[in-house]
């Protein structure tokens, strides 16, 4: 008799597409395992608790930065040692007391995407704001997609928001720049995700996305994806790292079973020669290195991949960029509050929380 384990993953072709396919191929692998997938909204997928899941479901599409919380809550199992063999620091962001909580299945980042027009890698943000009179612009700035862009502006800047001491001495550049790429984008960007903006890129509502998480199974080949412009024109490291890990519930009544699964789906078999080919966005060095032969997304973002930027993951840093996002958002939408009184705020969230850390 079959065992049934229940999943749950995100309300997208790069979350649920594979799905299917990889457990056909699993069970036909000679596992007599059954997978059924549940399927969540985007906003859910970031910012839900994942407390509220771990009793439903066995397996976990998740994000990295709910790792701190899910460890020290007890509220997965570790995975056991994973190879090093994906993008950049994907397999790091599931580390957390020397022990992985998930295995990659997914890499993304903030990348640029262009429609109709040439590359804009390379471009500073001035020219991206001028050019927007002329080449419509959007970018996602809802919610928690607010801060993602802040968090990349201070990173490209070389001067990131570090997991442990806060945001740097001086935000003014970075958080002008996104003042000035709010004010310069599509109305709507304020109420778009990543996914609602490359939408409408692909509409051609507009023309470029300077910054964005990058989709490649948008089935547009009209939509070019590539480097992040910077402040001076030089290609900078730093795009925030996005994407996914499949994770164990603790409460699982099959652990054994759901963690072979995990390893199977973040394997570099499976992660080359099932994941892309179902509207997946592989994790895997090795599937990155195959696509990037023949697939433009993965050879224009290959070095952008490889130089991220990772974000907090401590207990509570999840709410905390919840609510700095909303707070970002608010700043954006209003434009009365002046740039040294979002700083403040912003610090004064960042330390807030590092004191409910303190026993």
């Amino acid at each position: 008799m079959s065992i049934k384990l229940k999943g749950l993953t995100w309300n997208h072709a790069r979350g649920w597409g594979p799905m299917d396919a990889v457990g056909d191929a699993y069970r036909q692998s000679g596992k007599d395992v059954l997978v059924d997938w549940d399927i969540q909204p985007l906003e859910g997928f970031e910012s839900r608790p994942l407390d509220e899941l771990t009793d439903i479901y066995d397996l976990l599409i998740i994000d990295h930065p709910h790792v701190g919380i899910a460890a020290e809550s007890s509220l997965l199992l570790p995975v056991g040692e994973l190879e090093d063999a994906y993008t950049s620091c994907c397999r790091e962001s599931y580390d957390w007391n020397s022990e992985n909580w998930a295995v990659p299945i997914d890499a993304a980042c903030h990348v640029s995407a262009v429609k109709g027009c040439d590359s804009i890698a390379g471009k500073t943000w001035q020219e991206i704001i001028d050019m927007s009179a002329s080449q419509p612009m959007g970018i996602p700035l809802k919610g928690v997609h607010s801060l993602m862009a802040l968090l990349t502006l201070l990173a490209t800047n070389d001067t990131p928001l570090d997991p442990q001491n806060g945001f740097p001495e001086d935000m003014t550049k970075p958080l002008d720049v996104l003042l000035s790429l709010s004010k310069a984008a599509h109305s709507d960007s304020l109420d778009w995700n990543p996914i609602v903006c490359l939408d409408a890129l692909s509409k051609g509502d507009i023309q470029m996305i300077p910054l964005t998480f990058g989709y490649s199974s948008i089935d547009d080949k009209e939509l070019i994806f590539g480097e992040l412009p910077s402040y001076d024109g030089t290609i900078k490291a730093g795009g925030i790292l996005g994407g996914t890990g499949i994770a164990v519930s603790a409460t699982t009544k099959h652990p054994e079973e759901a963690l072979d699964f995990a390893h199977f789906c973040g394997s570099g078999f499976v992660q080359t020669n099932h994941w892309a080919e179902y509207g997946g966005q592989p994790a895997h060095r090795q599937a990155w290195d195959e696509l990037s032969k023949s697939e433009p997304f993965y050879r224009n973002t290959y070095s952008t991949q490889e130089g991220v930027y990772l974000r907090p993951r401590f207990n509570g840093w999840c709410g905390l960029q919840t609510e700095m996002g909303q707070v970002l958002e608010d700043w954006l939408r209003d434009g009365s509050q002046t740039i040294s009184l979002i700083d403040n705020q912003l610090r004064e969230l960042w330390q807030n929380s590092q004191l409910a850390l303190q026993p």
